[in-house]
């Protein structure tokens, strides 16, 4: 595995430059009702600015769309610090945002707070693991891989590993957090070693399939994760809305859940003990489809406003 250092030397005020640009110009903006922030900067020179905005029901959307990308390319480091699109949303369509993330870690940067609230159970932890899950089996199989993208990949894995904690029981979620920082303390010193990079890809991969393995009902039975690699080179380019389709064929069974769920096909879930979840879940995402008159692909698509499998790596 050869590693493109691909890292730049920002500090956190570098950051909040980009931040203060972005939220001093579309503040202005009238049709903008809020702009939320995804989670902290902790590792300046790594990590990611994530935003969510929330635009008037009755604007324009295509054009406050462009309006937003158009400021964020223009603020200070903005196309370092921003690793994929911001995710735009509507009023109306904000109040199913729980449906794919979780609102715990936002915080408003500008606007007035909005009620955003919902349980982020089993079914959205099912959909964030099989958005990840390729990523992080697929890192060894990599000729070139960039260091950025690779580290932000193995952090993304220890919330995949903290949720599969909450459904199992299990308690590896601080172990592997601890590996993850302390490589990503070491890779902004320049100190890159392959073997401790390695090591802790193969940690992330062998606590999933660990927590995987102990699903034990009928409905949830363990599968292999990843039998083949030509499987997952063959997503890399998929787009979002045919992601879910792969996943159905290639995850363990209870991610087939995700599926079934907008088909009736109770089968798969019928036995297990969080059919609430996954009849919330199902309730919800069907009032979404018919309210927001969009397909559960298109519904993908406008939630999480990202190519997982075509980024800047």
């Amino acid at each position: 595995m050869k590693i493109k250092n691909d890292l730049v030397n920002l500090s956190i005020k570098d950051y909040e430059k980009c931040l203060h640009y972005i939220v001093n110009e579309l503040s202005r903006n009238e049709e903008i009702e809020a702009i939320y922030q995804f989670g902290n900067i902790n590792f300046p020179g790594i990590s990611d600015i994530d935003l969510l905005f929330i635009v008037n029901d009755n604007c324009k959307y295509n054009k406050v769309y462009s309006e937003i990308n158009t400021k964020i390319k223009e603020a200070p480091n903005s196309d370092y610090c921003f690793y994929h699109k911001a995710i735009v949303i509507t009023k109306k369509q904000s109040k199913y945002l729980h449906l794919f993330h979780s609102v715990e870690s936002l915080k408003l940067l500008s606007g007035n707070e909005l009620k955003l609230k919902g349980n982020f159970d089993l079914p959205q932890i099912l959909i964030w693991n099989s958005f990840f899950y390729p990523m992080i089996f697929n890192l060894m199989g990599k000729n070139k891989v960039s260091l950025r993208y690779l580290l932000l990949i193995l952090n993304n894995a220890a919330y995949s590993i903290k949720a599969n904690d909450s459904i199992h029981g299990t308690n590896y979620y601080h172990e592997y957090k601890a590996l993850v920082n302390n490589l990503r303390n070491q890779c902004i010193k320049e100190n890159i070693d392959i073997q401790e990079i390695k090591y802790v890809i193969g940690k992330a991969k062998y606590l999933i399939n660990l927590q995987e393995s102990l699903w034990t009902t009928q409905s949830t039975r363990h599968r292999t994760l990843f039998y083949s690699n030509k499987i997952i080179r063959f997503g890399e380019n998929l787009k979002i809305k045919n992601i879910y389709f792969l996943n159905y064929y290639i995850f363990p069974t209870i991610y087939g859940v995700l599926y079934s769920i907008l088909n009736d096909e109770k089968k798969f879930y019928k036995n297990s003990d969080y059919m609430n979840s996954f009849m919330y879940y199902k309730e919800n995402m069907s009032k979404a489809m018919l309210e927001l008159k969009l397909s559960y692909s298109d519904i993908l698509d406008l939630f999480l406003s990202v190519n997982l499998f075509n980024t800047k790596e």
